[in-house]
Parts: structure tokens; sequence; C-alpha cells
């Protein structure tokens, strides 16, 4: 996969084909997680360096445009090449079995990464062979043109001042809104918060009336009861005085019986005598 890689650079006139141990890290006795941590920052450096060729690309032909952006282009590529080289011999190594999932996913996004510097590398070739640099039409057109393209480029880059300081009007004013927004949030947060407490408190006093209702609850019960006890005690109590008459209206009717009878037998005895 590696030299297929490299091999496809080759075609494009700017990368040559290369082995897939060019890094030489299973040289050095690295182990699995170090190397993969390696080559995981060298594909971030390769993603950025591929954004940078790309901007790159976007200056061909404008007032930004120089031999010199020409020369760091090339250089971009160069270092591109360099990171591609290290990144293949990274991982060309055996990864052990439980880095084996991370070693899969940095393989899809080197790919992924490889297609994406190609392309840039196609389209800028392309670029700077249909404008060639400053250099190039002052040998061919002669000073005079390479002159009215300076004095092009000096307005161009007037406007750009002027559109510059208008798009640092319009990132101040975003970056005040982007202020106000966040002190809305940081105060919205804290409303979050205080609503959560009340709603804390409110709970905790809602479980405070429950246990008061339930002890209100139990406490009525507990007075029904006493009271059924009461009434039944006054009932027991209405009996025992009825039995307590009737036992002495019966004594009373029967110390009048007794007396009846003595004072019969008394008179009775009196009258035989």
């Amino acid at each position: 996969f590696f030299v297929a890689t490299m091999a496809s650079y080759g075609s494009t006139g700017s990368f040559s084909s290369h082995g897939a141990g060019a890094g030489g890290y299973n040289a050095l006795g690295s182990s699995s997680s170090s190397y993969l941590s390696q080559a995981q920052e060298n594909l971030q450096s390769l993603s950025s360096l591929v954004q940078r060729m790309n901007t790159m690309n976007q200056m061909i032909n404008t007032a930004s445009d120089s031999p010199k952006h020409r020369e760091d282009l090339k250089e971009a590529r160069q270092s591109a090449k360099t990171l591609i080289q290290q990144i293949a011999g990274l991982l060309d190594a055996t990864p052990s079995p439980t880095d084996e999932a991370l070693h899969s996913r940095l393989i899809k996004e080197f790919g992924d990464v490889v297609s994406q510097c190609k392309q840039s590398i196609q389209t800028g070739i392309q670029k700077e062979n249909a404008f060639p640099s400053r250099d190039v039409v002052s040998q061919t057109y002669g000073n005079d043109v390479s002159l009215r393209m300076k004095e092009y480029e000096a307005a161009m880059d007037q406007i750009t001042i002027v559109e510059s300081a208008s798009v640092q009007v319009d990132n101040a004013v975003i970056r005040e809104t982007n202020q106000g927004m966040h002190n809305v949030y940081n105060k919205l947060s804290d409303l979050h918060e205080i609503s959560k407490d009340t709603a804390m408190l409110v709970e905790s006093q809602q479980g405070m009336f429950d246990h008061a209702e339930k002890a209100s609850s139990a406490a009525n019960a507990r007075s029904k009861q006493a009271v059924r006890h009461l009434e039944t005690g006054m009932k027991y109590q209405s009996r025992s005085r009825r039995k307590q008459c009737v036992i002495v209206l019966a004594i009373f009717c029967g110390v009048i019986i007794v007396a009846f009878i003595i004072a019969l037998f008394v008179g009775l005895t009196k009258g035989l005598f």
C-alpha cells in the first residue's frame, strides 16, 4: 500500500517512489504505542501542510503571488514528501493486538490525506504552468510589461489593505457579539443553577409536607381509636352502675322482706303466749 502510494506521487513530477521502511522507526526498536503516537502527530502535521498548500495555490496569480511564494510552495511540497515517507515507515510496522484498531484507522486517514495532498500538488503545478512567475514574465515580455504588472499588483495590495480594515471592523463586531453571547450564556447558566436549587428546596419541602401529612393522618387514626375506646369504656361503666343499683335494690328488698318476716314471726309468737 505504501509503495503504491509513494509511486503515485512520483507520477506528479514532484515525488519519487520510496520503500515502505523509509522512516526507519522499526530499527530504533520503538514500542507499538509510541510509534503510533508519532505517526498520528505526523499525520496531523501533514493534514495542516495540505491545507497550507491549498491556500498557497489560491494565492497564485494574485497580488500576493511572487517568486518567493513559488519557492515557499515548493518547500511545502518537499516537506509533505518527507512527512509521507516518515508516516509510511511508521505505519509499515506490525502493530500489537491492542493497537490494531488504531493502526487500521491511521492507515485509512493516511490514505485520505495522501489523496488530498496529491490533488493539491497537481492543482498547484497546473496553475504554475498556466500563470508563470514575475521573473518569467519579465524575461518573456520585457521590463515594460513587468513594470505594469507590479503597478497593478501594488493597486491590488492597496485594495486588499482597505478590505482588510473593513474585515477587521467586522471581526471586532463579531468578537463583541460573541462576547455578549458568552455573557448571556453564563447568566443563563447561573439562572439554570438557581432554578435547580429552587427545585431541590421545593422537593425537600414537599417531602417534609408529606411526612407531616402522614403523621397527622396517623394521629387522627389514633384519636378515633381512642374515642372508640372511651365510648366502649363508658358503656361498660354504665352497665356496671346498673348492675350495682340492681344489686343494692335487691339487697334492700331482701332486708325489708327479712325484717317483715321477723316482725311477723315476733307478732305471732306474742299472740300465742
